[in-house]
């Protein structure tokens, strides 16, 4: 037996919250038929988590209350980094002078 099995497995909806707050949020999710919990929040985004097999009956229904679901995914890590939450990037250019300046020195 997998653990995945025990735990289960669970799928991660990207919608747009089209400017309602969490709370309002939840009240309608709490009249889904199928269990779905928000497991991010920010000002134009929020991701909920389903099951994998009720991925589908938890899209429609959001779709049914107002909310555009954008993206589905398998972890709550690649749906963050689409809407620009992730861990940001090394500056490209910090380092490019760094090794300008230690070529200059060695040159000098």
């Amino acid at each position: 037996m997998v653990v995945k099995e025990k735990r289960g497995r669970y799928r991660y909806i990207l919608f747009k919250n089209n400017g309602k707050s969490r709370e309002q949020i939840a009240v309608k999710i709490k009249k889904s038929p199928v269990k779905i919990k928000i497991a991010f929040y920010s000002d134009e985004y929020a991701i909920a988590r389903c099951r994998h097999r009720d991925k589908e009956a938890a899209i429609s229904f959001l779709n049914s209350i107002g909310m555009k679901t954008i993206k589905t995914s398998g972890t709550i890590k690649k749906l963050k980094k689409l809407i620009g939450f992730g861990k940001p990037q090394p500056c490209q250019s910090s380092s490019a002078t760094n090794r300008a300046f230690f070529i200059a020195l060695f040159l000098w």
